[in-house]
This record gives structure tokens, sequence and C-alpha cells, in this order.
């Protein structure tokens, strides 16, 4: 007897992954499915069955492109498969005949699409209960997994990006401002203070320039502060250069954030209005979608490498990132993320708030030059006003030079003065919407943050489409290796299992595993 003729194809799978298969033409479409089902991750068809899947054969098949990675289909090609011209509903009985001979395996052939009613559902929920806060962590991606200097303008809904020697409007030009105020401290404050002792003596110029007497409320409210002065004079300038080409992005965010951050946010004592976090999961997702798919939303919740949030209302004010990539998305990650955050955190301010809520975004470069962003909406509209973008003028901070170190300790002192103010100005009614909205997207489908290559029917991997690449990626950027990485762990739905079975990542030094650690208190 004959054997039956095989056939080799592409599949996309829930609009998002490629999957190449080969197979018997006697074989049916439910036995297919089954198939690439266990060849795609795990997160795409978990869960789902042929009963409450859509497999379809397109009409014209689609060419996949010349290389194939992680993340989704350009917009023509995804039109393509979606197109209900272009395809033809099949069924779990018919053999994969259906399909004719004629096929070829760098062309997308067949489309299975799994149900989403859940997730629809949640999504209707969201915008029913919780509309503002919902419209204000609305975003949209040219691509999904691609984040662009495009997107970041695209979601500024009227506002503007603006750049350095540029005029900054009414309320970012204040904060601005507020930033670089001297830290003013009481004449007798010097009596008997070593911290302030030292650090006069260390650099009296540099000194002179931070730091000023005054006879109101001082501004320095910390001894300490005067011995951060010190320390990042007498240690972190003495290994500046040196950690400006060591590779380890960890490595550059722990010194980065031991000389700059923690002395501000984090050793204020339990009293202050704001917390310092590492590596830790927002309280609340933001909900994604594309112009190919305005309809179709997916939700992520952010992972700073840093961040200085207020945990009554899980509302960050402060986010940070280290450079891990060759490419510039993840400062672009970060900026889209502010933009929502700016837009959530002026709906939770009180009614009448003289203050306005924004957000002050920092992405570490290769060579220890920190960039600061504020994030502000300026416009007087609702979730769908107008927000201005700002990293104002000459905030680039070179950390190995004296003079920018200290100048951006001003500042995070400063900011931290500020965000106490601002703080107060959180409305209590609304103190749980945050929560509320994570609660209620627990059914929505999620971007993940990592999808990993498959195998092919024959054993050799094809890779997922992945985001594309920056072109315009500086030669700095391009030279960067990334050390540091959380692999399967880095998943948001495995971290999420982890929580539910009271697991917390423990995420150590380069070089050493990952850990799992029974979460406290639990």
């Amino acid at each position: 007897m004959k054997p039956a003729a095989t056939i080799s194809f592409s599949v996309l799978v829930r609009d998002q992954v490629v999957v190449a298969v080969s197979r018997s033409v006697e074989e049916t479409v439910s036995s297919f499915f089954s198939h690439v089902k266990g060849q795609a991750p795990a997160d795409l068809l978990s869960g789902h069955t042929i009963g409450n899947c859509e497999v379809y054969r397109l009409l014209e098949p689609v060419k996949l492109p010349e290389r194939l990675r992680g993340g989704t289909l350009d917009g023509e090609r995804l039109q393509a498969c979606t197109d209900p011209n272009n395809r033809e509903r099949i069924y779990p009985a018919e053999s994969l005949r259906v399909l004719g001979t004629n096929l070829q395996s760098r062309q997308i052939h067949v489309v299975i699409e799994a149900s989403t009613h859940d997730s629809e559902k949640a999504i209707e929920t969201l915008g029913r209960e919780h509309g503002d806060l919902f419209q204000c962590l609305k975003i949209t991606l040219g691509k999904l997994r691609s984040w662009t200097l495009a997107d970041v303008e695209n979601n500024l809904r009227g506002g503007n990006f603006y750049g350095n020697g540029e005029d900054l409007p009414p309320g970012l030009d204040t904060i601005q401002s507020r930033l670089a105020l001297p830290r003013t401290y009481k004449a007798e404050t010097a009596r008997d203070n070593k911290d302030l002792e030292i650090a006069q003596t260390y650099d009296p110029t540099l000194f002179g320039h931070i730091f000023k007497t005054t006879s109101a409320e001082p501004r320095v409210t910390d001894n300490r502060e005067f011995a951060t002065f010190y320390h990042v004079l007498r240690c972190f300038q003495q290994d500046a250069h040196s950690m400006s080409f060591n590779n380890s992005s960890l490595f550059k965010a722990s010194n980065f954030t031991v000389y700059f951050v923690q002395p501000p946010f984090f050793s204020q004592g339990r009293s202050i209005p704001f917390h310092y976090h590492q590596e830790m999961p927002w309280g609340y997702p933001i909900f994604l979608n594309t112009p190919v798919a305005p309809d179709t939303w997916r939700k992520f919740t952010p992972k700073s490498n840093f961040m200085v949030s207020s945990d009554a209302y899980c509302i960050p004010f402060v986010i940070s990132e280290v450079i891990s990539d060759k490419s510039q998305s993840v400062r672009y990650r970060m900026l889209v993320q502010a933009i929502a955050t700016a837009r959530a955190g002026r709906f939770l301010l009180k009614n009448g708030a003289q203050g306005k809520f924004f957000v002050v975004a920092i992405y570490l470069r290769k060579h220890m030059v920190a960039e600061r962003y504020i994030v502000m909406q300026t416009g007087e509209g609702d979730g769908e006003g107008t927000e201005d973008l700002s990293q104002g003028d000459a905030k680039d901070f070179d950390l190995a030079s004296k003079d920018d170190a200290v100048e951006f300790v001003r500042e995070m002192y400063n900011l931290a003065t500020e965000l106490r103010v601002l703080a107060k100005d959180l409305d209590v009614k609304k103190k749980g919407g945050l929560t509320a909205v994570k609660a209620a997207a627990s059914k929505v489908i999620s971007l993940y943050s990592k999808v990993h290559p498959l195998k092919t029917a024959g054993g050799t991997p094809m890779e997922a489409i992945q985001e594309d690449e920056d072109e315009s990626e500086s030669e700095e950027d391009s030279e960067f290796e990334d050390e540091d990485d959380l692999g399967v762990f880095e998943a948001e739905d495995i971290q999420d299992i982890l929580r539910q079975m009271n697991y917390e990542i423990e995420f150590v030094a380069f070089g050493s595993p990952v850990r799992l650690t029974t979460a406290l208190g639990i």
C-alpha cells in the first residue's frame, strides 16, 4: 500500500507565532491541532481545545519574511492572514487533504484562532466599571513587543516630546527648576556635624555649588545627605571610569542605586509616603493594542529595574532602567510606561489639587550617563487629554564627571522633597483604584515578555517572529552585550504562577543562579 503523501507548511497561531509543520495529508484537522498545540509556546494554546478554537485555510498563502524572530507578523502579512475574504474555515473531522498538495514550508497556509471570550468580557468590565483608569492605561503600539520612539510620540495624544534647549510648558518647567534648587541647611547645623564638615572640606567649591545656608525651612532633613555627597566624590568617582567599561548591566545598576538612589529614597525611614523597590513588578497592568487590531487588547505588567512608588496607591513616581539590550527599545518601553502612569496619576489626584502629577523616568546608558525625563499631563482633558514628555535642558548626567554626579544627587534629593508634597495631593477615595483594575484584568490575555524559539517537526529550530531591531541604534548601544537574564522566570505568566504558590524570585548577582524562595508572611 502506497504511503500517504506528506505536506509541509507554516501555521500562524493566535496572530502571534509561526510554527512549521510536516504532516500526512490523511491526518485529521483535530490531530493536526494537537500537534501544533504541543509545538507552540504553552501560553498560546494552554487550556484550549479544538472545540474552542477555529482553524482556517488561507486561499492565498502568505510568504514568510526572510528572517523569523520572536514577536508578531508585520501589519501587511497579518492583515492578509486575518482577512475574512482570504480564508475558509476547516473542521476537526476533515483531513488535511482540504489544504491541497501545492504547499510550501516557507508560506503560511493555516491560521489557528483561539476563543478570547473571557478576555473580551474582562475588557468590557474594565470599560464599564473602571472606565477612567482603563482609558488612562491604554497604549497603542505599532507592533506588539516592539517599543519605538514613534510609539512614545504617538501615545502623547497631542502632547510634545521636548528636547534639550526647547522652552517647556508651565508645569514641566516648574518641576525642572525645582529639581535644580540648591540644597539648603541652617547654619547652626554646621556645629559639631562631622558629615557636613568632611563634605565641605573635601571639595569646598562643589559643596558651595550644591549646598546653601538658609534661615527659612531647610530642604536638607537628614545629615546623611552630606555623607552621600562625600561618598559620591570620594568612593564612586574612584571607580566610575572602570564601571563605564564593565559589560554587566546588573553591576552598573547596583552601583547606581547604592550611590544615587537608595540614600534619598530608601534611607529616609518608613514614615515617608513613598518606598524604593528593585526588580519588582508593578501593582497594575497597562493595556496594549495595535492599529491593525484596535479592538484586541493584551495586558502587560511592567517591571522596572528600580522604582519609587506609593505602596498605598500602587502608583510609581520614579521608574528606571539600565541599558539591557542592543537596541533602544528598553528606553522607549520605559517612556511609554511613564506616559500611562502620568495619565493614571493625574486621575488619582484630589479634585482641585494645586500641583500636577508627574513621573520621573531615568535611563542609565552604557557609559554611566543618566538620562532624566519628566512626564506630565499638561492638558486639561480627561484620559484622552494632552500629555507632554520632556527630557529637559542638558539633563544628561555623565556620572563619571564629578560635577554631573553631585548635580544628579542634588536632583534626586530635591525629587524626594517634591514627592512628599505630591503624595499629599492623592485622593484617598481613589486609593484602591489601580488594585481594582488589576483584579478586573485577571482574565485579560497577557503579553508575555519572552517567546522562546520553537522546533519544527523535523527538529530544526524556527524562531517566532520578533520585533524589528532598531536600525537607528547607536554604536554605543550596539556594542553592549546583555549579561543579566532571568531566563524563563522573566515571563509574566510564570511569575504569576509562582506567586500563587507562595514563591518569589530572588534576583541575585550575575553569574549566580536565580533562586526561588518561599515568600515570607504567606
